[in-house]
């Protein structure tokens, strides 16, 4: 009889060990999966900066497109409007050497 209370007492003697042991694992993996939420919140804020960031890349690249978009039409309109005037201004530099010729022909006289 008294190896059998010897055995129950052996055994839970190993009881005892065996929770404390798990009470120590049971407490490194509590800071293990905290640490693990902590980076998984790190992560998912990181995520959702880049997710932000790459939404403004996206808005100034379309506004960068328009930009671009709007500068061609200008310089066309703008290019036009040189083609138009140049027959003009061509008109206007011809009549002003006459008018310089004849001003220096007066002159001479």
């Amino acid at each position: 009889m008294i190896k059998g209370l010897d055995t129950i007492r052996a055994a839970s003697k190993q009881i005892d060990e065996l929770k404390k042991t798990i009470n120590k694992q049971k407490d490194i993996v509590d800071e293990l999966l905290a640490g693990i939420k902590e980076q998984a919140a790190l992560i998912k804020d990181d995520t959702e900066k880049a997710k932000r960031k790459a939404e403004e890349v996206e808005k100034d690249a379309k506004a960068i497109e328009l930009n671009k978009i709007n500068v061609e039409r200008e310089k066309k309109g703008a290019e036009e409007k040189l083609a138009e005037s140049k027959p003009i201004l061509e008109e206007a530099l011809s009549a002003l050497s006459k008018i310089q010729v004849k001003e220096l022909d007066e002159i001479a006289k």
